[in-house]
């Protein structure tokens, strides 16, 4: 907590009390923020308990990003609290609590196990101990000074108290970070969150930490539970509200990207971003593009309206070059586009609206002649279901099958999403890592070593690509690679060796002194399937198989965003 002194630390807590004083319903947490402020002066020492500091680490740590929020849904955060503190006593804790002051106003919110846990228990003050204006030894509890994201708070970011008619404003406000992903079909709807197993938020943060940054100063594990948990709670009320990158934690999965907006590193601040992404390896071996595989792709790009057969012998000719050469992303150029110019060259591109002919015509060739070009793999397309998980039916799947050639083991997954479709409930990305933490988990449990599996996202003319691996109990990484823009037209052909290179890393052959550039999917990939042919070989001949990482590790719980069936007679606009 990286105060210039402690009495700065204590005036910044004393700024988010004021803020928490001047809530507009009454509250047992305001009733406590406004009999401290009764003696503003008095020492913090008489709050030194885990309870008080949690919730007070909390506020400080969220106050410049949920503030708008809280404010906006103070009645009903208040609320689930006040049921909390009166059940924390008993074995009888309610699950359902009402919303409005009278029973004509009011409904009924369920309230998660994970969210009936009291966040304030009361306690007796003892004397203050000394006066924190008089001296500078004001000793903050070593627990807030741990807390993994208040590292970034400091006390310009918190808001003072405002104007009535300020809060008035306020109560209409969410912070963008909540609605970063755009999903339109929630507008006039209203969700419940669903989970296939009561959560245990708390208990998370009770979790061995695995996960440390490179210098051993930061615990990324913790700030990413505490995450998790903070998301826990700004979900109560209006689960759709939840950008992409919260409701991936509370299903124990965290994004890592280069891009700021789009990483969960974002909320640990600009320096551990940077520092994490740079140890993911994210850029590690990402080969420019070859000259002549550019060269192929911008000729065929000024072919419009040209002969078919001159056209299809200049690729021909391609391919030739690219095959004597055996660089492999001018091979999977030249075979792309033999695949894809015939389409392009008369009469314009392929109707993209529909998404059977947007992915046929746009996408499989990308991707065909790479996966197909290995031995050990085989593809499946839509309409195809998980072997990990049968509610889940990707657009395509990429599997290695077992010695008796019946199992299926799958290592990548892709979602693709014509332009100008969205999803209806959840995005495709939630949709994506689901089914990539479902893939990972049946690797592990059939004992695949150390697995890493691979996804392909096309949302329209944008790819993205991802991986996903563990870095500790109920901690699924999912590491955004890289993305790019597809072509729309024959004219943006000169885009397919880029598709291509931004997705691959070099590999050298050990019987070649060249270069020979693999697509990073195929690469990791390769990888996992090569560990399955391994683990295939233990089996058949009988040898003790090992689970790894451990089975402890793994998590099935899956929150899910449904539509409630009682009618919302109010919304906030």
């Amino acid at each position: 907590f990286s105060f210039i002194s402690k009495k700065v630390g204590e005036r910044a807590l004393i700024d988010a009390l004021q803020t928490i004083a001047t809530w507009r319903s009454e509250s047992s947490l305001k009733g406590w923020a406004m009999d401290l402020m009764k003696d503003q002066y008095q020492s913090l020492t008489t709050l030194e308990t885990e309870e008080h500091w949690t919730t007070v680490a909390s506020i400080l740590a969220n106050a410049s990003q949920h503030q708008s929020y809280l404010q906006y849904n103070n009645n009903i955060f208040k609320r689930a609290i006040d049921y909390q503190e009166a059940s924390s006593s008993t074995s009888n804790i309610p699950k359902r609590f009402k919303t409005g002051d009278n029973n004509e106003d009011s409904e009924d919110i369920d309230i998660p196990h994970a969210y009936r846990s009291p966040l304030y228990v009361p306690q007796q003050k003892s004397s203050p101990a000394h006066n924190s204006q008089d001296s500078d030894d004001v000793d903050l509890l070593p627990f807030l000074l741990n807390s993994p994201t208040a590292s970034n708070v400091n006390s310009n970011n918190l808001s003072r108290p405002s104007s009535p008619e300020k809060q008035e404003d306020d109560l209409y406000k969410i912070p963008s970070d909540l609605t970063d992903n755009k999903h339109p079909a929630r507008k006039s709807s209203v969700y419940n969150l669903s989970y296939s197993i009561e959560p245990e938020a708390h208990t998370d943060l009770d979790m061995p930490d695995d996960w440390w940054s490179q210098d051993a100063k930061f615990n990324i594990s913790r700030a990413c539970r505490q995450f998790k948990y903070s998301s826990s709670l700004v979900s109560i009320d209006n689960p759709s509200a939840l950008s992409d990158i919260r409701f991936l934690s509370l299903n124990n999965i965290y994004l890592f990207s280069e891009e700021w907006e789009k990483s969960i590193a974002k909320y640990f601040g600009w320096d551990r971003h940077t520092s994490i992404t740079d140890s993911l390896g994210i850029d590690v071996n990402k080969p420019e593009v070859t000259a002549q595989s550019l060269l192929y792709a911008t000729k065929v790009s000024m072919s419009l309206n040209k002969n078919w057969l001159s056209v299809i012998k200049s690729i021909s000719q391609f391919i030739s070059e690219a095959t004597t050469s055996e660089v492999q992303l001018d091979i999977h150029t030249s075979i792309a586009l033999l695949k894809l110019a015939p389409k392009f060259i008369h009469g314009g591109p392929p109707d993209p609206s529909v998404e059977d002919t947007f992915v046929h015509e746009y996408i499989a060739p990308l991707l065909e002649s790479v996966f197909e070009s290995e031995p050990l793999f085989k593809i499946n397309w839509a309409n195809g279901t998980l072997i990990a998980a049968k509610q889940y039916k990707p657009d395509y799947v990429v599997f290695v099958k077992g010695a008796n050639g019946n199992s299926k083991y799958e290592v990548v997954s892709g979602e693709f999403k014509a332009p100008d479709l969205n999803a209806q409930l959840e995005s495709d990305d939630v949709k994506l890592a689901k089914q990539m933490r479902m893939m990972y988990n049946s690797l592990v449990e059939r004992h695949v070593m150390d697995p890493i599996v691979s996804g392909v996202l096309v949302q329209g003319y944008e790819m993205s690509t991802y991986k996903m691996d563990m870095a500790g109990p109920n901690m699924y990484r999912l590491i955004k690679l890289g993305s790019c823009n597809i072509f729309k037209s024959l004219q943006e052909f000169h885009s397919i060796p880029i598709i291509l290179s931004h997705v691959i890393q070099l590999k050298v052959q050990e019987n070649d002194t060249r270069y020979c550039v693999l697509l990073l999917e195929l690469e990791i990939a390769t990888i996992t399937a090569k560990k399955v042919q391994a683990m295939v070989v233990a089996k058949n001949n009988l040898e003790p198989l090992k689970h790894s990482p451990p089975l402890t590790w793994l998590n099935t719980s899956t929150c899910t965003l449904i539509q409630k069936r009682s009618r919302c007679k109010t919304e906030i606009k």
